[in-house]
């Protein structure tokens, strides 16, 4: 990865002021005994890259083992009585900042590659802790150090022993060994072998899911078996959504179930399925056309106001059910470079919803290509006097996630800061104009 940033020296110093905290930690609390240490918490968006949290757990505090294992409360940092031990704060602070300038200064697929750069620097220092821990903490047996990212146990897997992993964990043991062996089957088995994962209860899940997507059409028959029934039919209904195969008997499968599940009407919406989800009831017409504007289309699905825009001027159409979908707070989709032209065209639309989702995914954190920056930052500026108070709003948002030049921010922001008749509004711009 061509960088001028020194990851040498960064391991270096975040490697002494972990060390410093958990020195002072065992001078504190001499008397305790602590099973493991981890490095959890990193926060990472496109726009930031944190330093880890420090957590230590101690034995005195009696959470004991579960059928979760890694995933239970005994192996949670945010369970832990020493969830977030204190950094020395002006050096982390520099750290932190020197990290999201190097993750930040190119494209969004440079962000990706330092943070994976970052996440093998962890692992390195957790190792290194776990070498100088005798010498910091009253320690109790099979002690461990460790980094904790929610849902990825590999990253505990690298960083504790194999024989320790295995003895602390054995049912993560188990699932990787089921992993593995799924793994070397045929497309035809692999694909029945996720499924039953599927519809199991474990933790595996979501791998399985993942795992079916890369099967693409050799996966559609078993999920289509799937796709009626009453428990598990949503999963087998949003895969196939997610897949974007719209053979007929799909498109057959998922009309007749989205009567009673809203998966089968978000799914034919990512099959493009507007016309028929545009007739139904607004319970299927609703979520069916929003679903390509939500986290479950990511760049799957081309950004496209049309058929949403022709509902919602249609006769009858469900426009408080719509803005519901949409509303502030809900999770958008991230857009692809070529998707930027129908989010602009999105500001002008004559629906708010509309101009809104199109403020919100205007940014750093939903584009998966931070291109046009310039086109973009004067576009949003242009509908700060946008009626709606949730466009203005929005809008705001996105021009702080772009971090503009202060002459490139629009002398209105100030008048809002003051004057704008919504609070919420008010309050985004006096945060934006004051940083």
């Amino acid at each position: 990865m061509p960088s001028g940033f020194d990851f040498v020296s960064f391991e270096h110093d975040l490697y002494l002021l972990l060390h410093e905290a958990l020195s002072q930690l065992g001078q504190r609390h001499a008397s305790e005994r602590f099973y493991a240490v981890a490095l959890h918490g990193v926060y990472r968006d496109g726009a930031i890259l944190t330093l880890p949290t420090l957590g230590a757990a101690a034995e005195s505090a009696e959470v004991h083992a579960d059928a979760e294992g890694l995933w239970g409360a005994r192996w949670n940092p945010a369970d832990w009585t020493f969830a977030e031990l204190e950094l020395e704060h002006d050096a982390a602070l520099v750290l932190e900042q020197q990290l999201t300038a190097e993750a930040t200064r190119l494209t969004s697929r440079y962000f990706d590659a330092v943070e994976r750069r970052y996440f093998a620097v962890l692992v390195a220092v957790a190792r290194r802790l776990r070498g100088a821990a005798e010498s910091l903490l009253p320690l109790a047996e099979d002690f461990v150090v460790f980094v904790h990212d929610e849902g990825n146990e590999d990253l505990a897997a690298v960083t504790i022993p194999p024989p320790l992993f295995a003895k602390l964990f054995p049912a993560q043991v188990e699932y990787r060994q089921k992993r593995d062996a799924i793994a070397a089957l045929s497309s035809e088995e692999r694909a029945r072998a996720l499924v039953a994962e599927l519809t199991g209860h474990g933790a595996g899940r979501e791998d399985a899911s993942e795992l079916l997507l890369e099967l693409g059409e050799s996966a559609v028959p078993l999920l289509l078996e799937l796709v009626g029934h009453k428990r598990h039919g949503w999963w087998a209904a949003k895969l196939l959504g997610q897949l974007g195969l719209a053979t007929p008997d799909v498109v057959a499968a998922l009309r007749a179930g989205s009567g009673h599940e809203a998966w089968h009407a978000r799914a034919l919406g990512l099959l493009g399925d507007d016309a028929w989800l545009a007739a139904r009831p607004a319970p299927v017409a609703v979520p069916g056309l929003c679903a390509r504007f939500k986290a479950v289309a990511d760049a799957t699905c081309p950004l496209d106001y049309a058929p949403l825009d022709a509902y919602l001027s249609s006769v009858g159409a469900a426009v408080a059910e719509v803005e519901k979908e949409l509303a502030p707070g809900s999770s958008y989709t991230k857009l692809s470079a070529q998707d930027v032209d129908e989010a602009l065209r999105g500001l002008k639309l004559q629906h708010a919803v509309l101009r809104w989702h199109a403020a919100a995914v205007l940014c750093p954190l939903h584009l998966s290509a931070r291109a046009r920056k310039r086109e973009i930052v004067a576009a949003l500026a242009q509908v700060l006097v946008d009626a709606h108070p949730f466009v203005r709003r929005l809008a705001i948002v996105s021009l702080q996630d772009w971090k503009p030049t202060n002459a490139q921010l629009p002398p209105l922001l100030h008048a809002l800061s003051v004057n704008d008749p919504d609070e919420t509004v008010r309050r985004v711009a006096t945060a934006l104009v004051s940083r």
